[in-house]
């Protein structure tokens, strides 16, 4: 066990933004299908959902308050999956300062799915 968390640690600096996009696609995927079940083509409901997430990272990106707090660079520095989320489910996304870092919880209605931190990354 030991072995196994030291050969994670090492190479968390590669596995973060496989994490991250892993993240950023189990978010997306309840919106995806509420698409599809519209009539749109798994393709297109993607691409719907990869442009609104980019302009949503844009926008925290672009606030000089959140800008300032977490640099050019921001990493997870830790996120704690709570519960499972069902397809289909709405998920909203909650922002808060936290310490030198932001802090973010992912709902499902009236039930926190994760909560994690985002901090400055290394310059």
């Amino acid at each position: 066990a030991a072995a196994v968390f030291w050969l994670v640690w090492m190479l968390g600096p590669i596995l973060t933004p496989f994490v991250l996009v892993a993240l950023l696609g189990w978010l997306g995927d309840p919106l995806v299908d509420r698409l599809e079940r519209a009539g749109r083509s798994r393709p297109l409901a993607v691409t719907i959902v990869f442009v609104l997430m980019s302009l949503v990272l844009q926008a925290v990106h672009e606030q000089p308050a959140w800008q300032q707090r977490l640099g050019a660079t921001p990493v997870i520095d830790a996120v704690k999956f709570l519960a499972p989320v069902r397809p289909g489910c709405t998920l909203r996304v909650a922002l808060a300062a936290l310490g030198q870092g932001l802090g973010f919880e992912v709902w499902d209605g009236a039930r926190c799915v994760a909560r994690g931190k985002l901090v400055a990354g290394r310059a």
